[in-house]
């Protein structure tokens, strides 16, 4: 239908030769090989239509792409909220592990920092207070706990005072989970720039080094390759950092609760938000949380 539907999409693709559908979270993912080339198909899922602004995605997936940070897009429709990428050969997500390779972790802070310094994007300021008290109200009071609230009003007033300190928003990533940092031909590349704003640098390093589960090694390795190798200034974003990661995972599990309700089918959400809010709780509530 959809080749049927959407102006040069058929063109795009050629003569279809093989169709396989792929993992994705808020959209359907398929991969299509095409006398035209190799493609990678992203669809909206309907239950998610009009959450996502399509046209600043689209925005940074071709600035990235002209930084070579990104593959090409071929073809866009923010309407539809469908867009058709060059695959990559042979590509596969950024290793999760808290052993992972500090080379590949420097890749990714270099990688974020062209991004953080890309001119002529435009797009909303991400507010982490803001999201954490936007999404909570999409929650359903009862789906969280007692101590889950606190672990929630905690990382509020975290993200405010970081907000309130912030006088530097970059473009950013803000989703830069692993399977969004994909390894191709011996580079990384970004894909997925649907939550794409202006943010505080913080954001995509933190968020980052918590989806990848980086050990400490390889925490330092992302900073240092986001600062160009100048040790003493990672150590200082370091601090930066670690105060918004439980500010990363609260957002993170408010957003699964909210994909859960929306009936999003794609994974088991609950377990999802329920794991990032454990991981949330802040030293200085620890002993709430010992029994």
């Amino acid at each position: 239908a959809l080749l049927a539907d959407v102006p040069g999409l058929a063109a795009a693709i050629g003569d279809l030769s093989a169709l396989s559908r792929q993992g994705g979270l808020s959209n359907e993912v398929f991969r299509i090989d095409g006398s035209r080339g190799e493609f990678i198909l992203r669809i909206e899922r309907a239950s998610l239509r009009g959450r996502v602004d399509r046209c600043t995605e689209t925005a940074f997936a071709r600035r990235a792409a002209e930084l070579g940070l990104g593959p090409r897009v071929v073809l866009s429709d923010p309407e539809r909220g469908l867009m058709l990428l060059q695959a990559l050969p042979d590509a596969h997500p950024l290793a999760c592990d808290d052993k992972a390779d500090p080379g590949e972790a420097v890749q990714l802070g270099v990688a974020l920092r062209k991004l953080h310094q890309a001119e002529g994007l435009e797009a909303c300021l991400l507010h982490p207070a803001e999201l954490i008290a936007g999404l909570r109200g999409r929650v359903a009071a009862d789906r969280l706990s007692g101590q889950e609230a606190l672990v929630v009003e905690a990382a509020m007033a975290n993200a405010r005072k970081l907000d309130a300190e912030c006088f530097h928003r970059v473009p950013s990533h803000c989703d830069p989970v692993p399977q969004n940092v994909l390894l191709s031909g011996g580079r990384l590349w970004l894909i997925d720039f649907e939550y794409a704003a202006l943010a505080d640098p913080a954001w995509d390093l933190a968020y980052a080094g918590l989806e990848a589960g980086y050990g400490a090694a390889a925490r330092m390795a992302l900073l240092t390759g986001y600062c160009a190798g100048d040790f003493p200034a990672a150590a200082q974003l370091a601090l930066r950092v670690g105060q918004m990661r439980p500010v990363c995972d609260v957002v993170s599990a408010l957003w699964a609760m909210d994909q859960a309700e929306a009936g999003n089918p794609a994974t088991d959400f609950t377990a999802f938000a329920q794991a990032r809010l454990a991981r949330a709780r802040l030293p200085k509530l620890r002993v709430l949380f010992t029994s």
